[in-house]
């Protein structure tokens, strides 16, 4: 060629060097991030993780749900007891007090009894008075004489011995009258004796009339009405009771029926909400596994839940990928060792 000479053809490469070129490997490239992927399958819809505004919804894991229905049930049982426990308390109160006005009701037949003694002994001595006269009938020694002597003193330790502070205020004025009218019976019996002491037949006729019709009458008539108005209130009381406890009873039964149904629905509702949540879960896991092992990389679990589950999705899910990523690479890479070697034969 003028002015510079002819153009030399490019040096070819020795053979041993033209057989290096052809088994040397192209080199591999990682693909750019911007690479496409395929695109995965169909996906069911994933749960909602985030709340109204727009922040992360933090939900309750495996391990806080079985948490939260033990305490569920744990509260309700401790509720159930305290119930029981108040209402045990409730209907030993009634017992108590049951048995109380059953006791007041005995105490008014042991005043029956009480006014039925004295009047024994009083008819006794007045007729020795009428038979034998009132040396005899009204003498100290005379068993009737001592007999109703010992009576009185009886029914007076019996009324000065009786706790009224457990009874009813209106218990305790009719035992008040009770009083007034055993101290009016002795009082008139007093006066009996004075009359049958004089020892004529005028005197022993209004001692008669008096204990038959006369203010002794009054007196005695007195004590019993007293002793059936206390059993008649007695028994009202006891009535009254009786029925108070049965409601009581049967209330104490309806909170703890209610309270056992609630417990049982709560626990039951939120053990089939936390169970329902965990195998559709774990379905869902099992459908990526049963992918992955038929070779499918593009299944996703897509649960973005914040409990156990969602932990193990996640990891899951990133295992997938991180495997497809590799397999696309290795694609990527055995590509253009393809291209390269069909480079080199067009070479040749």
């Amino acid at each position: 060629a003028p002015g510079g000479g002819a153009a030399q053809p490019a040096a070819r490469p020795a053979l041993g060097d033209e057989a290096a070129v052809r088994t040397a490997p192209a080199p591999v490239t990682q693909p750019a991030e911007a690479a496409v992927r395929p695109g995965p399958a169909t996906q069911p819809a994933p749960e909602p993780t985030t709340s109204a505004r727009g922040g992360r919804r933090r939900g309750l894991s495996v391990a806080q749900r079985l948490y939260v229905s033990y305490v569920i049930v744990a509260a309700f049982v401790v509720i159930a007891a305290g119930i029981g426990v108040s209402a045990i308390d409730e209907q030993r109160g009634y017992s108590e007090d049951v048995r109380r006005a059953q006791e007041v009701a005995q105490l008014g037949e042991q005043a029956r009894f009480f006014i039925a003694d004295a009047t024994g002994w009083q008819s006794r001595y007045v007729a020795d008075t009428g038979v034998f006269g009132a040396d005899v009938g009204l003498a100290a020694d005379s068993a009737n004489i001592i007999g109703m002597a010992e009576a009185r003193e009886t029914i007076y330790a019996w009324l000065d011995g009786l706790d009224l502070s457990t009874m009813t205020a209106t218990e305790r004025d009719i035992f008040d009258r009770l009083l007034t009218a055993w101290n009016d019976f002795f009082h008139w019996d007093d006066r009996v004796q004075e009359l049958l002491a004089i020892d004529t037949d005028e005197a022993q006729q209004t001692a008669l009339d008096s204990i038959t019709d006369g203010t002794a009458r009054a007196s005695y008539a007195t004590v019993l009405e007293l002793a059936d108005e206390l059993q008649a209130h007695a028994a009202d009381e006891v009535a009254a009771l009786q029925a108070a406890q049965a409601a009581a009873q049967d209330k104490a039964t309806n909170r703890l029926l209610i309270t056992g149904v609630v417990a049982i629905v709560l626990a039951v509702g939120f053990a089939f909400r936390t169970t329902r949540l965990l195998v559709r879960r774990i379905a869902r896991l099992r459908q990526v596994a049963e992918a992955l092992r038929a070779g499918n990389l593009t299944t996703r679990s897509d649960l973005r839940a914040t409990d156990e589950l969602g932990a193990v999705a996640v990891a899951l899910d990133e295992g997938v990928g991180a495997v497809r990523d590799l397999v696309e690479a290795v694609a990527e890479s055995a590509q253009q060792v393809a291209r390269s070697a069909q480079g080199i034969d067009s070479d040749t």
